[in-house]
Order: structure tokens, then C-alpha cells, then sequence
């Protein structure tokens, strides 16, 4: 699992990115899914950006798990709402996989 410096950083540039200011309806709700990933695996916010469960500190397994529902939004084997539509799933899937050291390619661009 990525260590809580690299989770800050990565927070960090994520937030940098949703000041810019965007418009694309994509955009945002992508961001938001990483941003809320993040804060949630970093024990700051909860609860859980899919399943909404009321852990703090995930497991890795946890982790894993939401991952997988994530996947199950964007797969369309699980119906979007208001809260979880396709994009913000994606946002969420990638930063979990980062997270979990699934992929060396962080969310968005740690520079």
C-alpha cells in the first residue's frame, strides 16, 4: 500500500486540479471520485466513496472491495445514482488501484 506521504502528495495534486476550475460535467465528477478516495483511505473522511461503509483506516481488503464496486458502476453491473455515476467510479477505481501499488501510474500527474 502507498505510504501516507505519497497519499498526500498525490491529494495534494488532486486538489490543484479541481481549482483550475473545469466545467466538463466528466471532469468533475472524475476528480471527485479521487478526491474522496483518497480522504477516505487516509482515514479524513468517511463514508467509503461507493459502498458508503462507515470505515475509517480501510484494510486493505476494504480497500480492495470498494475497488471491485467501483468496478461493478462501471461495468454497469451496478446501477448509478446521484452520488456514483460512471466517471466518479473511474475516479475512484484508478486511485484505489494506485493506492493498493495495483498500477505505478498515479491518478493524475504528481509534478
Amino acid at each position: 500500500m502507498r505510504s501516507a506521504k505519497e497519499l498526500k502528495l498525490c491529494a495534494e495534486a488532486v486538489a490543484r486540479e479541481q481549482a483550475e476550475g473545469f466545467d466538463d460535467a466528466h471532469f468533475v465528477q472524475h476528480t471527485t471520485g479521487m478526491a474522496a478516495s483518497l480522504a477516505w483511505v487516509m482515514g479524513e473522511a468517511v463514508p467509503s466513496p461507493i459502498n458508503q461503509r462507515k470505515a475509517l483506516d480501510p484494510t486493505p481488503d476494504v480497500i480492495d472491495d470498494e475497488m471491485e464496486a467501483a468496478l461493478d458502476v462501471i461495468y454497469r453491473r451496478r446501477a448509478q445514482d446521484q452520488i456514483v455515476s460512471i466517471p466518479y467510479a473511474q475516479g475512484v477505481e484508478h486511485t484505489l488501484l494506485w493506492v493498493l501499488e495495483g498500477t505505478d501510474d498515479p491518478p493524475t500527474s504528481l509534478d
